[in-house]
């Protein structure tokens, strides 16, 4: 078995993601037990097929997926500030300590 992730779909061009990531990577190290990753859509890394494959219309989108791999829940975030709320809120629902 894997390990939980929690997944941000952004974009380098898109203030509000470029927003969280610091906010992402100080959280990654309170939370070692879960991975961190952050994907950017761009033309030039033609990431349309991993965004259509887990339905990201919107930027950015944080999404949970178990340690099977599969996606348990996304949520848009609407600005920085609220990204670290619905990563608490997800790290909770894992029985982890935010």
């Amino acid at each position: 078995m894997g390990q939980r992730s929690l997944v941000l779909f952004g974009a380098k061009w898109c203030p509000a993601c470029r927003a969280i990531v610091p906010r992402m990577k100080r959280l990654a190290k309170k939370h070692p037990e879960v991975v961190w990753v952050i994907v950017h859509h761009s033309k030039a890394t033609n990431m349309d097929a991993a965004f259509s494959a887990y339905n990201i219309n919107q930027l950015p989108t944080l999404t949970f997926f178990d340690e099977n791999g599969r996606p348990q829940s996304s949520e848009v975030i609407e600005a920085a500030h609220s990204f670290e709320v619905a990563a608490r809120s997800k790290l909770a629902r894992l029985d982890f300590q935010p």
